[in-house]
């Protein structure tokens, strides 16, 4: 088992270029994945992700002022 192991090892060749489209081809299968692979979708998927990302964005930003005002007015240390 160790000899083709060494051979496997000896038949690879690290090429960059085949590395680098390797990796766009599994982003690009990624992407389709998420947001479809029709341009109508992509629009779709995304401004439906965009909206998600606001909401949650706003309703953070809407509790941090919340507890940064309830904890103003609330004293836990008497002088």
């Amino acid at each position: 088992m160790k000899k083709n192991k060494a051979k496997d090892d000896h038949d690879f060749k690290a090429d960059m270029r085949t590395i680098k489209n390797e990796d766009i081809r599994n982003l690009q299968n990624t992407f389709s994945q998420f947001f479809g692979s029709k341009p109508q979708e992509i629009k779709k998927y995304s401004s439906k992700l965009k909206k998600q990302v606001y909401l949650f964005g706003l309703v953070i930003s809407i509790s941090a002022m919340g507890i940064l005002f309830l904890t103003q007015k609330v004293n836990f240390v008497e002088f």
